[in-house]
């Protein structure tokens, strides 16, 4: 016998509930909610404290909170990125699953050297798999055709992406 049923808990009324949560989270970041994401993010993590997708979106919506002057400084009066960090870090230290985790350590390496944990940013990142190891690449590999072309578009798509990502850092720094 399991615990959810010895708790008389149906998981998949958990999992419908989730689901709508994830949508409603989906269409608030579309129309740019950032304080309705945490305040959504909160709710569920209320109700499922052990849930790491939901801190996952919580930190990101936190750290998202920087668009204009007044944010950065609502952001700094209500500490979001020091609770993304400690977000990501119990992920870090709880959670198995490799694409919440990659999440995690995205979120840390971007702001740890914000409150001078540049070190630890940095062994973070060198423990992710290179750019010749990921998915995107590997996939390349491994199909041929149609879907080989597709994937090597996507590909360059993000490469581009990437590229002009970066090009607008520089110039901003």
């Amino acid at each position: 016998v399991t615990t959810d049923a010895l708790l008389n808990m149906d998981t998949s009324d958990h999992q419908i509930e989730l689901q709508k949560f994830e949508e409603e989270y989906y269409k608030l970041n579309r129309k740019g909610k950032v304080l309705e994401r945490i305040e959504l993010s909160r709710k569920v993590l209320d109700l499922y404290p052990r849930n790491y997708q939901w801190m996952l979106n919580l930190a990101y919506s936190l750290i998202s909170y920087n668009a204009t002057s007044e944010q950065i400084q609502y952001s700094q009066d209500h500490k979001f990125i020091e609770e993304a960090i400690l977000l990501c870090e119990r992920i870090l230290e709880d959670c198995a699953i490799d694409g919440i985790r990659h999440g995690a350590v995205q979120i840390l390496c971007y702001n740890y050297p914000q409150i001078g944990k540049e070190d630890e940013a940095i062994k973070l990142a060198g423990k992710m798999p290179d750019l010749y190891t990921c998915r995107e690449s590997l996939l390349c590999h491994i199909y041929t055709g149609e879907k080989c072309l597709k994937q090597n578009q996507s590909n360059l798509m993000q490469m581009i992406d990437l590229c002009a990502g970066t090009l607008y850092a520089m110039a901003y720094r």
